[in-house]
């Protein structure tokens, strides 16, 4: 009898342990169901977003998800997705992620022009382009000259040089696009100046023709510009009589006593003009072309050149 009151004292003991046990886990599970699970914020496409558009803030929403590890690789900085580009179409809902984004800063040089310039390539030499020290981000300007031309025995165009455009941006030398690569492949090869090479320009939409003329009929120079100087100058470029001028003549600063100083014309010699017809023409009166000739230093007043900038002394 005692043997059996022991084995039923213990049968009663284990029971009463396994129905603790459970009760124990039973109001765990429910303390558990009833915790809120946390939540993290994530930006996800509020629109289907085109491959290679560039991303707005109206395109970008806030969403709450749960706290999972398949949200750890999504952007959650505005900053690092608005104004970037989309590499791939970006469905609605879609979280952003590294990897589905251009940044102007990787290469790309569709991304890098202004909305209003296209990027185009011109043909350089060292002698041409500074020594080929020209990197990706410098400014230049680009200086046209232009051979004489002639019909029959009379020059139409005289040997000229100008400055044509000002301030362009390099967006590429050969096929580098970043400062450091350009320093470093010149660096690795150890080599001298290349015959020839690329420059590929920013340059404003409606100068295009003008830079595509220029480098057809002539011989194109780049000027590489200060960093900190951003003013453009209006030159009246140069032509050869301006190579036999001296210091003297070019800064002289007391003009001949009968030519009027207040104001002076800029005129560009067209077909036909003399000096006496430019003068009736200004003037009313073709006997004052002496001032015309004196204000420009003109030895012969019978040659003046068809394209060539004169100045008019005006009262």
């Amino acid at each position: 009898m005692k043997s059996i009151s022991k084995r039923l004292l213990l049968l009663s003991f284990f029971l009463a342990l396994i129905a603790t046990l459970t009760l124990f886990l039973y109001l765990q599970s429910l303390n558990t169901s009833n915790e809120t699970p946390r939540k993290i914020t994530i930006l996800v496409a509020k629109e289907t977003i085109a491959a290679r558009s560039i991303i707005e803030s109206k395109m970008v929403q806030e969403i709450q998800v749960p706290d999972d590890s398949i949200f750890n690789d999504y952007l959650k900085d505005s900053s690092k997705i608005i104004g970037e580009y989309t590499k791939d179409v970006i469905m609605k809902n879609e979280g952003f992620r590294s990897e589905n984004l251009i940044s102007k800063n990787n290469g790309e040089i569709s991304i890098m022009i202004d909305n209003n310039n296209r990027a185009i390539s011109i043909n350089a030499t060292g002698a041409s382009a500074v020594s080929n020290l020209l990197k990706p981000g410098d400014r230049v300007d680009v200086v046209a000259s232009l051979p004489e031309k002639k019909e029959a025995t009379e020059t139409v165009r005289p040997e000229s040089s100008k400055i044509i455009l000002q301030n362009l941006q390099v967006l590429a030398v050969d096929k580098s696009i970043n400062r450091e690569d350009t320093v470093k492949a010149k660096t690795d090869i150890q080599e001298e100046v290349p015959a020839t090479f690329l420059v590929t320009l920013s340059v404003p939409l409606l100068d295009i023709e003008k830079l595509v003329l220029a480098e057809t009929i002539g011989s194109l120079k780049l000027v590489l510009r200060p960093l900190d100087k951003e003013n453009n100058v209006d030159t009246k470029g140069a032509v050869w009589q301006d190579l036999t001028k001296t210091t003297a003549d070019n800064t002289k600063s007391i003009p001949p006593a009968s030519a009027p100083t207040d104001k002076t014309v800029l005129y560009t010699v067209k077909r036909g003009d003399t000096l006496k017809s430019i003068s009736l023409s200004f003037y009313g009166d073709e006997e004052k072309f002496y001032l015309i000739k004196e204000a420009n230093n003109i030895q012969n007043e019978n040659r003046i050149l068809v394209g060539e900038v004169i100045k008019v002394p005006m009262n």
